[in-house]
C-alpha cells in the first residue's frame, strides 16, 4: 500500500492547512519518484484566504496598487539597455559574459517578476497603464511574452496543480526524461525554456482565451505586446547589431538557470516537505524580486501588492509561522538536483473534478464524475485507465504512457474537453469583451483582481 495516509484535513490552531493525502514517510525524499503527488483536495489558498478575511477584515485595506512598482520596472529596463549599449562591441570578452550573468541575469529575473506583479494589475489603478508598463518591462526580455504569461498565470492561481490547466507543473515528458541527477541538472540549467514554452503545448487556458480572428487580434493586448516589442528589437539591431540583443538573450537565460534569483522557480511549489505545496522565502533576495518570496502570502491574496505582503504576514502571523519555509533560493537548486526524492515529479497535482469543490465538469455537462474518486491514496483509484486519461493533456504525453504502461491503457478512453458548469464570469462585468472568456464558477468571488470587471482583455 502507498504510504499516503487517509485522514481528514484539519486546520490547526495556527490556521495551517495540511493535505494529509500528501503526507508521506520521513524517508520519502531518499527514493526517486515515479509519479506526481496526487491530492484529493482543492488547493489550500482559497480556504485560508476565507478564514483570514473572517478573522482580520482589515486585510482588505491592503488590496490596492503600488506606485513604486513602475519606477522599479523602468529602472531595471534602463539598466539593461545601458549595459547592452556599453557592451555592443564586446561579445567576445569576459566582461560581456560576467555582466550578462551578474547584472543581466539579476535584472532579467527581476523584470520577469516585475511583469508578474504588473500583470496582476497592481502598478496602476487603471488597466491600460498596467498593460503598457508590462510591455515596456518586456523589452529587455526580447520575446513578447507578458500577455501569454498573464493568460496562463491566472490559471496557475485559480487552479493550482489542476491537471491540464496549471502550466506551472512539469509535464509527464519532462518528469520522465529529467528525473535523474543528470536530467535534473539539465532541467535546472534550461528551466527558463521549459517555463516559457510548457504552457503553450501542455495546457489549455481557462480564464482567458486567445483572439479567434485577425480582427480580434489587432485590437487585443497581444497585438500591443508585438507592436511595442518588435520595432524596438529591430531598431536595436539596425543601430548596434546583434550584440545588444545577444546580451538580452543571455541575461534571460542566465537569470533562469543556475542563478541565485532562479531558485524561486523550484522553491515556490516543489514539494520539499510532504504535505505542503507552496513555500515562502523571507531572505534578502526579496528586495530584488518584488517580494515574490512571500509566496504563500501572494497566493492567499494575489491582489495585495508586493510592498504590503510583509504587512499581511504581520497582521496574521499565526497563519504563516508554522508553514515550512525556504531558507535559500540558490541552495534549493542544488538540493533539488542532489536529492533522489526530488525532481520534476515533486509537484502536487489534482484531478479537474477536485477543483472548486468538485464543480468542474466534462463537456457532456454531467456532474463531476469526469475524474475517478481518490479514496485512501492515489494507488487505490479503482480504474487506472481513468486516471491515465486525465493525465494525458497533450499528445506528446502519450509517448511516456506507451513507454511506461503500454498502448492499451493510453488509448483506453478519448480525451474530453473540459469546461465549467457556471454560465457567468463569476465577477460582475459590463464589458462585452468578457464574452470570449470561459465562464468561471460564481464562488470565485473570494479571488479577485483590482478592477477585473472593467477588463477589455480577451
Amino acid at each position: 500500500m502507498s504510504p499516503l495516509r487517509n485522514r481528514n484535513i484539519q486546520l490547526s490552531s495556527s490556521g495551517t492547512k495540511e493535505d494529509p493525502q500528501l503526507v508521506r514517510d520521513d524517508d520519502s525524499l531518499s527514493k526517486r519518484r515515479s509519479d506526481f503527488h496526487w491530492s484529493g483536495q482543492d488547493e489550500p489558498h482559497a480556504a485560508r484566504r476565507k478564514e483570514m478575511l473572517a478573522k482580520y477584515p482589515q486585510i482588505r485595506s491592503l488590496m490596492r496598487h503600488e506606485p513604486i512598482t513602475k519606477y522599479y520596472v523602468l529602472a531595471l529596463v534602463a539598466i539593461q539597455f545601458t549595459a547592452a549599449f556599453l557592451l555592443r562591441n564586446s561579445w567576445n570578452t569576459w566582461q560581456f559574459w560576467v555582466t550578462a550573468y551578474v547584472v543581466g541575469g539579476t535584472c532579467s529575473s527581476a523584470l520577469v517578476l516585475g511583469i508578474h506583479e504588473v500583470t496582476h494589475f497592481l502598478a496602476f489603478k487603471q488597466f491600460l497603464p498596467n498593460k503598457i508598463l508590462a510591455c515596456i518591462g518586456n523589452l529587455p526580455i526580447v520575446f513578447p511574452f507578458c500577455v501569454e504569461f498573464k493568460k496562463y498565470h491566472m490559471d496557475h492561481h485559480r487552479f493550482q496543480g489542476v491537471d491540464g490547466i496549471d502550466g506551472d507543473v512539469p509535464t509527464l515528458v519532462e518528469a520522465y526524461l529529467f528525473n535523474s541527477f543528470a536530467g535534473k541538472l539539465f532541467f535546472c540549467i534550461t528551466q527558463i525554456l521549459f517555463y516559457a514554452l510548457r504552457p503553450t503545448f501542455s495546457v489549455k487556458p481557462v480564464t482567458y482565451k486567445m483572439p479567434k480572428t485577425f480582427g480580434e487580434f489587432i485590437v487585443s493586448w497581444h497585438a500591443m505586446n508585438f507592436a511595442i516589442q518588435l520595432p524596438v528589437m529591430a531598431l536595436m539591431y539596425l543601430n548596434f547589431g546583434w550584440t545588444p540583443i545577444l546580451y538580452f538573450l543571455f541575461s534571460v537565460f542566465f537569470g533562469g538557470s543556475i542563478h541565485p534569483m532562479a531558485g524561486h522557480f523550484i522553491a515556490e511549489h516543489y514539494v520539499m516537505t510532504p504535505g505542503y505545496e507552496t513555500y515562502s522565502y523571507y531572505g534578502a533576495l526579496n528586495a530584488l524580486a518584488f517580494n515574490v518570496g512571500y509566496h504563500n502570502e501572494h497566493h492567499d491574496f494575489p491582489n495585495v501588492p508586493w510592498t504590503l505582503l510583509p504587512e499581511l504576514r504581520k497582521i496574521a502571523p499565526e497563519f504563516y509561522e508554522s508553514l515550512p519555509q525556504t531558507e535559500s533560493w540558490f541552495m534549493t537548486i542544488f538540493k533539488f538536483i542532489g536529492t533522489p526524492g526530488l525532481g520534476p515529479y515533486s509537484r502536487v497535482k489534482r484531478m479537474p473534478a477536485v477543483a472548486d469543490g468538485g464543480k468542474f465538469v466534462g463537456s457532456n455537462g454531467k456532474d463531476a464524475g469526469v475524474a475517478p474518486a481518490v479514496e485512501n491514496d492515489v494507488g487505490s483509484v479503482s480504474n487506472e485507465a481513468d486516471k491515465l486519461t486525465l493525465k494525458l493533456n497533450f499528445k506528446m504525453s502519450e509517448v511516456v504512457v506507451v513507454l511506461k504502461r503500454g498502448v492499451q491503457v493510453a488509448k483506453s478512453r478519448p480525451k474530453k474537453h473540459r469546461t465549467f458548469a457556471s454560465s457567468s464570469c463569476g465577477v460582475p462585468s459590463s464589458s462585452s469583451d468578457c464574452d470570449t472568456r470561459t465562464p468561471l464558477p460564481s464562488n470565485y468571488s473570494n479571488y479577485s483582481e483590482p478592477d477585473i470587471s472593467s477588463s477589455n482583455e480577451c
